[in-house]
């Protein structure tokens, strides 16, 4: 378990890419809500969700919008479904078979989140818990924004269009309910339920899959940052992460995307045997290998970008990291394109 809640980049990327469509000022929202605002250009990176939450309960007070004006994407759906950990759920002979993993994917996009699946006579509803309570700010667009989630999910899945026969909602306030009914044309919702959750026919159960199994790479053996990070330390890296394109990250600047004090974290990554200096670098190694596979971009263009006064401080810092230069090791990705 990580120690904050994390969610992958490509869910902040959903709310900034319904945003920019309305013409809102997004970057000065993410710096607002303390978010990285090149967090894109750092492939498969987790961002703090709490920060995530600020952000969307931000801008759409400021854009006059609610939750049910948030229009999703269809091709951003389809690319949550057909990621890499969602890969697993389409290799399953039937939905039941393929919602009894769909827990633990989950948490592959965001961690502190749990699904489990119920049944009662002719229904069965997928449960679910938000990472933050309803009282933290955001709480309704990203309930409504799972549901979403969940119903394209099971749709996908059989190959059909998923009516929900009765929703489930945590949110407490007043007319939410009714706000919810109209939007969702209609089905039954129960709010100010203790869980979320998307009831439906229980037939579906038995359905078998129709998304197509995927097998490129190494998604049978999904290592490294395809699973949230388990320590302090880790966590810490995964967030400096996205931040280090925008520049140096200070010790009080980490404390704050943890969510503890500069003595909390300094005594918690001590008794992990390691520290912020060794972390940073850790987090810089990230970023600069992750760059280093844009071809666009030069070796010095990196250099600067990531705070490197000299190209030289780059190259012994990257050889620190790897074994290797920078060119080396970008020599060797364009040589493994070309076969």
């Amino acid at each position: 378990m990580t120690a904050v809640p994390l969610t992958r980049a490509s869910t902040l990327e959903a709310y900034v890419t319904f945003l920019h469509s309305i013409g809102a000022p997004v970057d000065a929202g993410l710096r607002r809500a303390g978010l990285p605002t090149l967090f894109e250009e750092i492939s498969g990176s987790w961002i703090a969700y709490r920060r995530l939450r600020q952000f969307a309960a931000d801008m759409f007070a400021r854009e006059g919008i609610t939750a049910f004006d948030f229009c999703v994407d269809e091709s951003h759906l389809q690319k949550l479904i057909h990621s890499r950990s969602i890969r697993l759920f389409s290799r399953e002979p039937n939905l039941l078979s393929a919602l009894r993993l769909f827990p633990l994917i989950a948490k592959q996009q965001t961690t502190h989140c749990s699904f489990w699946l119920e049944s009662a006579g002719d229904r069965a509803c997928l449960r679910f818990t938000m990472p933050l309570p309803p009282e933290v700010p955001g709480h309704e667009t990203a309930e409504i924004y799972t549901i979403r989630l969940v119903i394209a999910l099971l749709g996908s899945y059989v190959g059909q269009t998923v009516a929900p026969t009765q929703l489930f909602l945590t949110n407490p306030r007043p007319g939410v309910r009714r706000d919810c009914e109209q939007f969702f044309e209609d089905v039954p919702v129960r709010a100010g339920q203790r869980h979320g959750g998307v009831e439906f026919p229980i037939s579906l159960l038995s359905a078998p899959g129709v998304l197509p199994v995927e097998t490129s790479g190494n998604d049978a053996n999904q290592t490294g940052s395809d699973e949230p990070p388990k320590t302090l330390a880790g966590t810490l890296a995964e967030s400096l992460a996205p931040y280090l394109l925008d520049g140096y990250v200070s010790l009080d600047e980490a404390a704050q995307l943890m969510e503890c004090s500069v003595r909390t974290l300094q005594r918690r990554l001590a008794r992990e045997k390691t520290t912020f200096r060794a972390v940073l670098h850790q987090a810089r190694s990230k970023v600069a290998t992750s760059a280093l596979q844009n071809n666009t971009r030069s070796i010095q263009e990196i250099s600067c970008q990531l705070g490197y006064s000299e190209q030289s401080a780059f190259t012994r810092a990257f050889r620190s990291w790897t074994g290797q230069t920078p060119a080396a090791y970008r020599n060797r990705l364009e040589a493994g394109r070309l076969h």
